[in-house]
């Protein structure tokens, strides 16, 4: 058996003499994983400038709503938790998400408005972590709100907040969506077309109006239709009569995660299932909604769930192409180099020397097929950045309302990363796997009586 530095440079000599090949086989494979690498860079660096700007306001904070909604399906008992109450029901799963590291401040109410406006009231515990003015300046005869972007308000609502509405403190709220997207075919629309706003109505509440348990606020608060029971009907379906709740008062329990990394783990294990996502109580059935409290954190969530799996879906792809690539090239090398593989044999080298010889070069080739994909990659970002870095900024300026222009920076680095690493080396394994047959005595023997 042949020792381990003569084996590395045998192996070292098929990438010298076979030159044009080895090359090849890189700048191929190289290609092929460069625009995977360019993929997860910049889908990374657009993930890290999208929570910057969506957290910016609270200091990188996410607030997120917990919110059962009705659930007329049904399903297995056996996956339903049954709660006394709703209140019981949001505290249980508040105790749940403290797991992954959140807090609950409090609740929050959405709601519809006796002539069908959609409304948004907060427990002061909430308002408390956004109000800038002091309470008890409130005149007696006006409700305390918090506003989310001025630009969004109806003149109904600027009326309101007039002769109705005192002003005590900014909740940021993402402002519209429609100009996220990017021109073109542009690949980070991979994720800007797929976030969606994440709030019971689907549309940001510009005002939200503070609990803060004055006669004023609770005054206010029944005359718009906020203490009406929940009703239910039979309304024509596209299958058929279905069953509608009408229900002027949807609960959350709003709880705050320390920073983004967090709040998604917790997001994830609700997708998952990994906390109790069923309930019933007095005979209904529920289901828990993870939605954004501030800003739009879970529509960022949600959108590159999306990305990731057309993602994960190219990358095996791509990692059966380059496995095709490698063992096609191997096979040529291997019978273009029969006379070698005879010479090791004779000098005393076994199958497994072989294989090893070889499984080594296709190691080298792939740590070259590495680096050279990580240039690829990163040129890719570069140019990427210089066609669409100053639109995105534009455009995520006015989306959020901000002051200022914000930071764009579309290089970033995920655990995909590692993942895409791993499956380039696995290619040699499995390469020399498909064609170790080769390497034997009798195969040796049979090419060279077929060149002779």
């Amino acid at each position: 058996m042949l020792r381990l530095a003569d084996l590395g440079r045998l192996s070292w000599g098929n990438v010298t003499e076979h030159k044009k090949r080895s090359l090849l086989v890189v700048v191929t494979m190289s290609v092929l994983f460069g625009l995977l690498f360019g993929m997860n860079f910049m889908l990374a660096g657009l993930r890290d400038t999208l929570v910057g700007v969506d957290t910016q306001a609270t200091d990188g904070k996410v607030y997120i709503d917990l919110v059962y909604m009705r659930w007329f399906s049904g399903g297995e008992e056996a996956d339903v938790v049954e709660v006394a109450d709703m209140k019981t029901a949001l505290a249980r799963a508040s105790e749940e998400a403290a797991q992954y590291g959140g807090k609950a401040l409090g609740r929050e109410f959405y709601f519809e408005s006796k002539d069908g406006a959609r409304m948004r009231a907060v427990d002061l515990a909430v308002a408390k972590n956004f109000i800038s003015s002091d309470l008890a300046d409130v005149p007696q005869d006006k409700v305390p709100v918090l506003v989310s972007n001025t630009a969004q308000l109806t003149a109904e609502q600027r009326e309101l907040l007039e002769t109705t509405y005192d002003k005590v403190g900014v909740i940021p709220h993402i402002v519209m969506l429609d100009q996220l997207s990017l021109p073109g075919l542009n690949p980070l629309n991979l994720v800007l077309e797929h976030i969606q706003v994440s709030n019971i109505y689907n549309v940001s509440t510009p005002i939200a109006i503070v609990d803060d348990g004055s006669d004023a606020v609770k005054t206010y608060l029944e005359q718009q239709g906020f203490t009406t029971p929940t009703t239910e009907e039979l309304v024509d379906g596209k299958d058929g009569p279905i069953m509608v709740t009408r229900a002027p008062k949807t609960p959350a329990e709003v709880v705050v995660f320390g920073d983004y990394k967090a709040a998604r783990k917790y997001y994830e294990a609700a997708q998952r299932g990994d906390v109790a996502q069923y309930i019933k109580v007095d005979g209904k059935y529920y289901y828990l909604e993870v939605m954004s409290a501030v800003n739009n954190p879970v529509g960022i969530m949600s959108g590159y769930e999306t990305a990731q799996l057309l993602l994960m879906v190219s990358q095996i792809v791509l990692a059966i192409v380059a496995v095709i690539v490698a063992t096609l090239t191997l096979i040529h090398l291997i019978d273009d180099d029969v006379a070698t593989v005879a010479l090791y044999r004779s000098l005393g080298a076994t199958n497994t020397d072989i294989g090893i010889i070889y499984l080594l070069y296709l190691l080298e080739l792939c740590l070259m097929t590495i680096i050279a994909s990580v240039c690829v990659g990163l040129v890719i970002v570069l140019g990427m950045t210089l066609m669409s870095a100053q639109v995105l900024a534009k455009n995520l300026q006015e989306a959020y309302a901000l002051a200022d222009s914000p930071h764009i920076s579309l290089m970033g680095l995920s655990g995909e990363i590692w993942w895409l690493i791993a499956m380039i080396i696995m290619i040699a394994p499995i390469t020399l796997a498909l064609v170790r047959k080769r390497f034997s005595a009798k195969h040796v023997a049979k090419k060279i009586r077929d060149i002779e």
